[in-house]
Formats: structure tokens, sequence, C-alpha cells
């Protein structure tokens, strides 16, 4: 199938966006499965142009392939969430390899951890955003604590992003979920991937891309869990538990120019459906979430839509 330039440009533009113009048709449709080996080939070729920029002294374009790498370890993280919550495929069981996969090569949450305490406690209505949510918690752990200025949130953000204590911390608790807490198998997914991956490395002198690999389970992965989960709720909102999530859209319409800062938001910070979360917390277990920036409700919520980047984070401030 042939595709216009003109259409090809439009369809990109919903991607940033994160919502279709109203009528708008996609020119293909992607799923769930189809994500998870995008992300997967995203990760391995991070990996590979990191070591190749570093064997031919292209050292900048290597921050290209880090960015990647991030984008692509966030997503990858985003399809485990979703397999847990069974939205990958109607068998069980491909649900399950789904988020192993996506555990060990991110090195991201145990699955077993991971689907009770999210499922259970973040998506209770009576616990969402509340002290009483995981992920507020893990916000509290950094200094985001109720009943301060917007001022000193934005401070305590970019503190926590150059705060070297932040980045070891979370790896080492990831390290410590799937090496030591993990069910047996998951612990021995974990060691024969690394294993593996290690080995390659010193077979193969291929030290630059593991190097680039640690530094995006490391660092890009501790940058979007921060940077999404702020935005991600009005935390601390005590009203209506529908009004504690929106759709976070980017207004590449009205400022073409900000593209490449747009477009590294909606892939490493609101990776796959992050841009209509609200939608996901009414209907968890959704497998059209592929292709949600097209749906009816995505619509429908256009009119409750926070857009841009600095609103997101004041949205959520304020609350």
């Amino acid at each position: 199938m042939v595709y216009h330039f003109g259409s090809l440009i439009q369809a990109l533009k919903t991607f940033v966006r994160g919502i279709a113009q109203p009528g708008e048709k996609p020119l293909f449709t992607v799923s769930p499965l189809g994500v998870f080996a995008a992300n997967l080939i995203g990760y391995g070729a991070s990996i590979l142009t990191f070591q190749l920029f570093w064997n031919l002294h292209l050292y900048p374009l290597m921050l290209l392939s880090v960015l990647l790498g991030q984008a692509a370890a966030w997503s990858l993280y985003m399809v485990e969430h979703h397999a847990v919550h069974g939205a990958i495929s109607r068998e069980n069981w491909i649900n399950r390899w789904v988020a192993e996969v996506a555990s060990v090569v991110g090195l991201t949450i145990d699955p077993d951890k991971y689907k009770p305490r999210h499922n259970r406690d973040h998506h209770d209505p009576r616990k969402l955003a509340t002290k009483d949510d995981p992920d507020f918690r893990f916000l509290e752990r950094w200094g985001f604590v109720p009943g301060k200025s917007v001022d000193y949130y934005y401070r305590q953000l970019f503190t926590t992003l150059v705060n070297p204590i932040y980045y070891a911390e979370n790896f080492y608790s990831r390290l410590v979920m799937n090496l030591l807490a993990a069910p047996l198998l998951h612990r021995l997914l974990v060691l024969a991937w690394w294993g593996s991956v290690l080995l390659i490395a010193f077979s193969y002198n291929l030290w630059a891309g593991l190097a680039g690999y640690l530094a995006i389970a490391i660092f890009g992965y501790g940058i979007s869990a921060l940077l999404q989960t702020l935005t991600e709720h009005r935390w601390g909102f005590q009203g209506d538990p529908a009004q504690k999530t929106f759709p976070r859209l980017l207004p590449i319409d009205e400022y073409p120019g900000m593209f490449l800062v747009y477009l590294y938001w909606r892939t490493a910070v609101l990776g796959t459906d992050l841009a209509q979360h609200q939608i996901h917390h009414r209907k968890p277990k959704n497998f059209a979430w592929p292709m949600v920036a097209y749906s009816e409700e995505a619509q429908s919520d256009r009119q409750i839509a926070i857009w841009g980047i600095k609103a997101h984070f004041e949205e959520t401030f304020k609350a």
C-alpha cells in the first residue's frame, strides 16, 4: 500500500498530538503485539547504534541512541503494564510472557509484584492519587509532598533529575526486586538474559553497547519514570476520582517548531497510550489501546484535555 507524503505527516502529527483530528481515520492499525515487537527492535537498535557510533568516533550521535533507547525502554515498560492488565492478548499465557520478557529486557518491575500492587491499589478509585497509592508514595520519597507551592515542585523536579542518589536507589530497588524478591523462574530468566548480555559484550568487545544499555536502563528509565509519574494524575485531588486523570496532549499544530521536543515527550514520557491515560483508568483491559488517539472516547474527552508540557506539570502541581 502506498501512502501520500501528506498523509504520513498527518499521521505523525496525530501521534505527537496524542489525539486525531475530528473525523480523521488511521492509515493503518497497530496491535498490542506490534507495539511490543517494535519496542524490542527499537531497544536493540539503540544499543547497536550506540556501539557503532562509538566505533566510528561519532560521539555526539550516541546521544540519539540513548534517546531512542529511553523511548523504547519506557514504552516497553508500558507494554508490561498492559500485559499485567491482560490487555495484550486474550490468551493469558501470552500476556504472562510478554510481561516477563518486557520486565527482563528492561530490568523493570517483576510482573508478579507489579500486578497486585498496581491493579489492586493504583486502580482502586478510593486509593488513586492518595497516600495509599504506591505511585504517590514514590513521589513522596523524592520530596513531592502535598501543600507546597508550584515553584517548590519545580525546584524539587530539577533537584531530583540531577540527583545521582535518585538513579542509584531506583536502579538498586529494581535489582533487588528482580534478583532477590521475584519468583524463581523470573530470577532465572533475569540471570540468563543478563548473563548472555555480559558474555556477548566480553566475547565481541562490545563494552560501549553494554554501557549504552545500562545508561538507558538506569538514567533514561529513571528520567521517564519521574516525568511521567509526576504528570500522570492530579495527585492529592479530593474530588471525583474521574477527574484525577486527564488527557495530556501536545499543541503541535500551534507550535510546529517544537516538533522535536514534543516528539521526545510523546515517546519517552507519554509513550504508548499515556496521552489518553484517563481512558485506561475507565477501561483497563482495552485491547484497542495502541489506537486510542482515534477513539470516540478520546474525542469526547477533548474538552477536558490539558495542552502542553508546562501545562501538564502545573495541572498536577496545583492539585
